[in-house]
Formats: C-alpha cells, structure tokens, sequence
C-alpha cells in the first residue's frame, strides 16, 4: 500500500506525503493530501488492491492546532 500510494503521489505532482504509521504485520500506513485528491486516492487504491471493503479511512485534521482551554 505504501509503494501504490508513492506511486500515487508521483502521479499527482508529489501533492502530499505517506509514511508507515506504526510497525508489525498489523501497522498501517498514513497519507496526507489535498482534500481535492482524497476521493481519486480512494478509488485508486480500492481498484489497485480489489477488495470487497474499502482498506482506505478518511481523516480530516482540525483548522487549529493545539489551543489553551481555560
């Protein structure tokens, strides 16, 4: 999953970044993009893996970073 999501990002103008998140058989990787690649991302990546389920899990990152609440 990581070489098709390299291959992905070469693909669209290296717009993002991936790493492996975590390690051992059950790590996963994370992807970063633009919000106008998240839908082709996943489609790429449900057609390159054929699974029934889709392997991908859209997260968004909050507006504001950390804050002071208080």
């Amino acid at each position: 999953c990581l070489a098709l999501s390299e291959l992905f990002l070469r693909e669209h103008d290296s717009r993002g970044a991936c790493r492996v998140h975590g390690g051992g058989f059950a790590g996963v990787i994370q992807v970063f993009l633009p919000e106008e690649l998240v839908s082709a991302y996943t489609e790429w990546m449900d057609r390159s893996l054929g699974v029934p389920v889709s392997p991908v899990y859209v997260m968004s990152i909050r507006p504001r970073g950390v804050i002071e609440i208080g």
